[in-house]
């Protein structure tokens, strides 16, 4: 009795192994329902993204050649100005005290020359009447041209005085916006130093940066659609000038573009997302493309599952840029392949498919 015990348990235990084998076998042999796309190739013209900001075609940082206090600001940032507004006002009291001396000496050139004039006129009579001497005229001419080059320079540095004088007084080179203003009443001011920023809104550009992939596809005269998302609007633009070289913007080349449609929602300073579109040139190699959501991520390694008949195979690409869903292929993958974008089940490499 013992015995037959034995080997009926012997025998369930053989059972429940063979039928785990054949589980395993059922699940390895089962085909794994996928979805599938064939690769895509781009021809002809290609998207350049790129960003970029909304300036003032006119935009002037307006500053004094005169070292002095800061006697009053005439503006403050919002204001709008019309062309010859005076904006700032700085104190010109070391200039004016030149000024004064400068006119002292104009009055005593003055002085002099009118004195020679008449002593010169009074000599060529008395020389045309044989009442002096050739030598005597002479020495009465040079003493009357001195006297009038003498006169001469004096005016000119009441002339500089005055031309410096007139950047104690801030005015407005064109009609806009005063978008920012710099110290209050009673500081230094400094030669050079920016006071006033004004910026004219008539006119408005794009100031994008462009990468050094793409530099080489865009010239001038190329047009981009530009979004600006905060003021809620698209428009075109066209490139008036290129930069080709990127020493002093970080590695970016910067690409300067009109715009034509007027809008009053845009503003200087906007965030704005442009859109080329180039044409290729016959040297370029023609990239394929694939769906985003087919790439797997294993570390910094990146692949997908491309049919080979009923299988997978795992195939590791090099990739590019992404646009709009789909990712650019730079090597490991053909025109015509067919690849997995979703499955039923994980895949692993060499699984059996049905599509």
């Amino acid at each position: 009795m013992k015995s037959t015990f034995i080997f009926l348990f012997t025998a369930v235990i053989a059972l429940t192994s063979c039928g785990s084998h054949t589980t395993e076998s059922l699940a390895e042999t089962t085909p794994i329902s996928v979805k599938t796309k064939t690769v895509a190739v781009q021809h002809g013209a290609q998207t350049t993204l790129a960003s970029g900001q909304i300036t003032a075609a006119q935009s002037a940082n307006l500053s004094t050649r005169l070292m002095g206090h800061i006697a009053q600001f005439k503006v403050k940032v919002g204001d709008r100005v019309t062309a010859g507004q005076l904006l700032v006002e700085v104190s010109p009291n070391d200039m004016m005290a030149k000024k004064e001396q400068a006119l002292a000496g104009l009055a005593q050139a003055q002085a002099a020359f009118d004195n020679a004039q008449k002593d010169y006129h009074r000599f060529t009579a008395l020389y045309q009447s044989k009442s002096a001497s050739e030598k005597e005229l002479d020495n009465m001419t040079t003493r009357y041209e001195v006297a009038q080059s003498a006169l001469a320079m004096a005016q000119n540095a009441v002339k500089e005085v005055e031309g410096h004088l007139e950047y104690a007084f801030i005015r407005a080179p064109f009609s806009g916006m005063v978008v920012n203003t710099f110290g209050k009443a009673g500081d230094m001011a400094f030669p050079g130093s920016p006071l006033v920023t004004l910026e004219s809104n008539k006119q408005l550009e794009v100031v994008a940066a462009i990468s050094e992939n793409a530099i080489g596809n865009l010239k001038v005269g190329d047009t981009a659609r530009v979004k600006v998302s905060s003021a809620a609007t698209q428009f075109n633009a066209v490139i008036k000038e290129l930069s080709r070289s990127s020493k002093n913007t970080g590695g970016q080349y910067l690409a300067t573009l009109g715009i034509h449609e007027a809008s009053d929602k845009l503003l200087p300073g906007m965030f704005a997302s442009l859109e080329f579109k180039t044409s290729q040139s016959k040297d370029q190699q023609s990239h394929v493309w694939v769906s985003s959501e087919a790439l797997i991520q294993r570390g910094q390694l990146t692949g997908l599952f491309v049919v080979n008949e009923d299988k997978v195979i795992l195939r590791w690409l090099r990739v590019g840029e992404e646009q709009e869903g789909y990712v650019k292929v730079l090597s490991g993958l053909s025109a015509g392949e067919t690849y997995v974008i979703s499955a039923t089940q994980p895949l692993t490499d060499g699984a059996t498919i049905r599509l």
